[in-house]
């Protein structure tokens, strides 16, 4: 991982992952000490080899990106088809990792959307 591996296993951002977040991130180490320190990884190969489905991937990918572990580079193309990993040696601190959890529990904000008008022959009900 990066350089001081055992300092980032210990911090609050790594303490902050999700096990699914910690599987990507173990993948992406697998992949980027075999790659000179870039990873150049599938979107359907993080599915295949964590055992995730869609959406748990993109949360877990998100995660890792957010807490600063990674950088990462959209592949060339229309269809983006991979992706290009590196590691980060600053990730949040305890402070912004409780802020980015505090803002993932908030959710999206919900929309009203209007009723109907109601049609007149349709109260004599």
């Amino acid at each position: 991982m990066a350089a001081d591996r055992s300092r980032m296993l210990t911090s609050p951002a790594y303490a902050a992952l999700s096990p699914s977040g910690r599987r990507v991130l173990a993948l992406i180490d697998s992949k980027v000490t075999h790659g000179g320190g870039v990873a150049a990884i599938s979107f359907s190969d993080i599915e295949r080899s964590c055992g995730m489905i869609h959406g748990t991937c993109g949360f877990a990918l998100r995660q890792v990106k957010l807490l600063g572990f990674v950088s990462v580079e959209r592949g060339p193309g229309p269809r983006r088809r991979i992706n290009t990993f590196r590691f980060s040696d600053v990730w949040l601190d305890a402070v912004a990792c409780r802020q980015l959890a505090a803002q993932a529990r908030l959710g999206k904000p919900r929309t009203v959307t209007p009723s109907l008008p109601r049609i007149p022959w349709d109260d004599a009900r």
